[in-house]
């Protein structure tokens, strides 16, 4: 059963996927092409999201509706609005659909139970709205698509399912912990944010040590203060340093030496 008037989230998909041809028969022919793509693949998870999706297609009797509204439920969560604006995260989806239907399926899979139920009321309606169909089949289809997914998905590549959630939440402003709300994956976020601005730090630091030590005690000192500045990221700091570094130290202990005598 194919529906008789296009969705405007599905219009939004479509075109963020690079859809010209927006009416109901072509845009079913559109996302059955791009499924068919993804059970092709050689690759576990691109293939099992395709036959995913397209048990979501089937399995329904909606033709494209049941598939479209999947892949758009979980582009919402990754945080695309679907709408005509080009963001860096809907040029993306344009360069590499394959890897954003992945990443689309894998929010929804990781992030649908993680939201409150206000949250989840509020993505309900989103999603009727946009999409013109009822609560019950979204609930439906995303229920369908977790099982399907557990079924499928080995330990591989559900981490490779979560890697792309990461990497394409990102495009939108968003972390893999924002979807998740998981505790561990917040843990992460805030130890990847630390190392990263203690880097900086130490970098700066670091570039004062090179114009600013007069000898080589007051560089090796100095070298203890951006080592402690840095913690964690201290070996990234001074394995990406290390070659200005010692070039720097021999200079310094060349010059005490020619001072001494």
């Amino acid at each position: 059963m194919l529906a008789t008037a296009v969705a405007p989230m599905v219009i939004g998909l479509a075109k963020s996927y690079g859809a010209t041809a927006l009416g109901p028969a072509t845009l079913n022919m559109f996302f059955a092409s791009h499924i068919a793509y993804l059970k092709a693949s050689e690759i576990a998870v691109i293939a099992q999201t395709g036959q995913v999706l397209d048990g979501a297609t089937a399995g329904f009797g909606l033709g494209y509706v049941g598939s479209t509204a999947v892949i758009a439920a979980g582009q919402l969560m990754l945080g695309n609005t679907l709408d005509a604006v080009v963001t860096v995260g809907t040029a993306m989806v344009f360069a590499n659909p394959t890897a954003a239907t992945c990443a689309a399926i894998g929010a929804l899979y990781y992030g649908y139970h993680a939201l409150s139920d206000e949250e989840r009321a509020n993505f309900h309606a989103k999603l009727q709205e946009g999409l013109g169909i009822g609560v019950e089949l979204i609930k439906s289809l995303i229920s369908f698509v977790e099982s399907s997914l557990t079924k499928l998905l080995d330990n591989d590549s559900l981490r490779s399912l979560r890697a792309l959630v990461a990497e394409y939440a990102s495009m939108f402003g968003r972390s893999v912990a924002d979807i998740t709300k998981s505790v561990s994956d917040r843990a992460i976020l805030i130890a990847h944010q630390a190392t990263a601005m203690a880097y900086d730090a130490a970098s700066t630091v670091g570039s004062k040590i090179y114009s600013g030590a007069a000898t080589a005690g007051e560089y090796g000192e100095a070298v203890g203060v951006a080592l402690h500045t840095a913690g964690s990221g201290s070996g990234r700091w001074l394995s990406e340093t290390s070659r200005q570094a010692r070039d720097r130290l021999v200079a310094l202990f060349e010059n005490d030496k020619g001072e001494k005598k």
